[in-house]
């Protein structure tokens, strides 16, 4: 969707934790988890640092003049499918978390395809992608999990091509539901690149 990457990825390392420790996304409940997750103040959950030492991939998308965006990452996870289909399973790729600063939030102005939260999971998308084809994972797909109630998250997901997973559970008084989109391994097996600039 975007032709011309805005954004520069940095990969985030422990040592990138003072940088973010001002971020903000919004004062829903699901917001402030996301703040606190990259943050590292998340209470009683699994943290930035936590996922970083799993094995999980977190980047920063940053403007030319260096102001952070947003952030994303990217993990590996099993699922269950749905029923009716039993207990099979699946392991995918999976976006432990992903949010757009405040600043950021539908921004550039215009249509949905060119603003910044669109080219960060195009990004996750095409490196999901890059990673399957090498071996990282086996099945073709992309997870993610969106509170319920984040009416906003879950009309871009879906515009991007996630469909919903099974149905919403809930996870300690709200409703978290899975989504997942399959990856289009023909349109990248070739590019060898992502969709934003890294140096």
């Amino acid at each position: 969707m975007i032709e011309t990457p805005r954004l520069i990825r940095l990969s985030f390392i422990e040592e990138d934790l003072s940088a973010v420790q001002g971020f903000a996304c919004g004062n829903e409940p699901w917001a402030v988890y996301l703040a606190q997750w990259i943050t590292n103040t998340a209470p009683d959950e699994k943290n930035v640092i936590e996922h970083l030492r799993d094995g999980t991939k977190v980047w920063l998308y940053l403007t030319g003049q260096g102001d952070i965006v947003g952030y994303g990452s990217l993990g590996i996870t099993t699922w269950k499918y749905p029923e009716p289909l039993g207990s099979e399973k699946a392991t995918i790729a999976v976006i432990p978390a992903v949010a757009v600063s405040s600043a950021f939030q539908s921004q550039p102005p215009g249509d949905w395809r060119q603003r910044y939260s669109t080219e960060i999971l195009s990004d996750l998308i095409a490196t999901a992608t890059q990673d399957h084809l090498t071996g990282r994972f086996p099945d073709p797909v992309l997870g993610l999990f969106v509170d319920a109630r984040n009416g906003r998250a879950k009309k871009l997901y879906t515009r991007v091509g996630f469909t919903d997973y099974g149905k919403p559970f809930k996870r300690d008084g709200y409703y978290d539901q899975r989504m997942r989109i399959k990856l289009d391994v023909s349109a990248i097996a070739n590019s060898g690149q992502s969709t934003t600039g890294e140096p």
